[in-house]
């Protein structure tokens, strides 16, 4: 009877146990089945996203409606498109983001279509990193009249601190490849040119195997870490300068000399990568040419007549080239259409011009006139013309002899000169309120 009523008792329970348990299983289902749209999963590589056009990719819980481009929102405002495929958001940012800068990005009343019944609203924030750039230290001392030149310095500027990552008498050029530095070194008495790959890790340095050279300069990047190039000089036994330019690819390890139609090294004093790294251009034999550089045999096209090339725009299909006697020239690579971009266009003379690099028109250096000195400005293309936008004034005796703008355009690079003193130095300027935001004792700033 006891051993009855205790089976009794314990089936009992195991009941309310069962039960209870299907109870809060039937919750637990139902909330989740019940929690609305969330992000699951988000990826974006906010790193690289000052220096070209990135992707924040998002993972609902649900597959999704396709819904429309009002119902995108980002603060900081950032020009963009959305694009949804089942589950998965992709917002493609149509311009390079701010440094140090969190964007909030907020899907509203996105819907569902499991049951169709989900309506919500997503969020989702990012920070992007702070600056980072490399600029090079001139260590030149004035002692009564002689210059006593030790070595010049690269330095690493990110972060509380400058670091020196590489030293050599003197310093050229230098391009960031990739996770190592290239850079362009000559001897204390400029007889000796070579080339230094140097790890940004560590600022291990290592020699670039290369022909023997009186010079090399125009160091120039592709862009994709790969891909690079210089031109590297020579005189003849007929002491005729040979300027020849060289095509390297490090994941390949090939190494070419750029040739002419007839097979013969061509005779280069200038170029650039242009068509997001496709193709070059380059100035030869009083010609400007267009060389197609990644199919199989190399195509030439030729572009007019050569002058002094002063850039290539942010999308890579264009060209500043300036012309003694006609004055400044925009060429389109693929359509060889010419635009003159005179002082009337600009409405100022500018003794120094250089594209953005996020969107259409320029950074100029204005100079009325010498006594007055000179303003920084941002020419930025509106229709037919330029809207300038002052962001720094330059007084005598300091000239304005360099320009260039980060990455995103939020940074104007102005690299000035005391010819008198034989000081150089570089003000960074903020591009939205025009305060300085370094100053340098260097020059030769790019941008990480």
């Amino acid at each position: 009877m006891n051993s009855s009523k205790r089976w009794i008792r314990h089936n009992v329970r195991f009941c309310i146990v069962v039960v209870s348990l299907l109870v809060v299983s039937t919750i637990l289902i139902y909330a989740v089945l019940h929690q609305g749209l969330r992000i699951r999963l988000a990826y974006i590589d906010a790193t690289r996203a000052m220096a070209s056009h990135q992707a924040l990719q998002l993972q609902m819980n649900y597959p999704v409606h396709k819904f429309a481009a009002q119902k995108l929102e980002i603060t900081p405002r950032v020009d963009a498109s959305v694009a949804v495929n089942g589950s998965s958001i992709v917002v493609q940012f149509h311009q390079k983001l701010r440094y140090s800068t969190t964007y909030t990005v907020t899907l509203h009343d996105i819907k569902s279509t499991h049951g169709g019944s989900f309506v919500g609203t997503v969020q989702y924030s990012f920070t992007t990193p702070s600056e980072h750039f490399y600029y090079i230290k001139r260590n030149e001392e004035n002692t009564l009249g002689f210059y006593s030149m030790t070595s010049d310095k690269l330095i690493y500027a990110g972060g509380r601190y400058d670091k020196e990552v590489f030293q050599a008498p003197h310093i050229e050029e230098y391009i960031v490849f990739g996770k190592s530095i290239i850079a362009a070194t000559s001897s204390s008495d400029h007889k000796t040119y070579k080339l230094k790959q140097i790890s940004t890790q560590d600022g291990a340095a290592a020699d670039i195997v290369t022909p023997r050279f009186d010079t090399i300069h125009k160091l120039r990047s592709a862009g994709d870490g790969t891909r690079y190039g210089f031109i590297g000089t020579t005189m003849s036994d007929k002491k005729l300068l040979q300027s020849n330019l060289y095509l390297c690819n490090t994941a390949t390890h090939e190494k070419k000399v750029v040739k002419d139609p007839d097979g013969k090294p061509m005779q280069i004093y200038d170029w650039q990568y242009v068509l997001g790294g496709n193709a070059i251009v380059v100035s030869s034999n009083d010609t400007f040419f267009l060389i197609f550089i990644t199919q199989e045999e190399s195509t030439i096209q030729p572009l007019g007549q050569m002058a002094p090339l002063n850039g290539v725009s942010y999308d890579g299909q264009k060209i500043l080239v300036t012309y003694l006697n006609k004055g400044r020239e925009v060429i389109d690579i693929r359509s060889g259409k010419r635009t003159s971009l005179n002082d009337v266009t600009l409405q100022a003379y500018s003794p120094v011009l250089k594209f953005l690099r996020n969107s259409p028109g320029f950074v100029a250096e204005i100079s009325p006139d010498i006594a007055s000195g000179s303003r920084t400005a941002i020419a930025r293309s509106m229709n037919a013309g330029y809207k300038l936008q002052t962001l720094h004034h330059t007084k005598s005796p300091d000239y304005t002899t360099y320009l260039d703008t980060s990455p995103n355009d939020q940074y104007v690079v102005i690299g000035q000169t005391n010819f008198a003193k034989s000081i150089k130095k570089t003000i960074i300027v903020d591009t939205q309120n025009g305060a300085v935001w370094r100053e340098l004792d260097g020059d030769t700033v790019t941008w990480l």
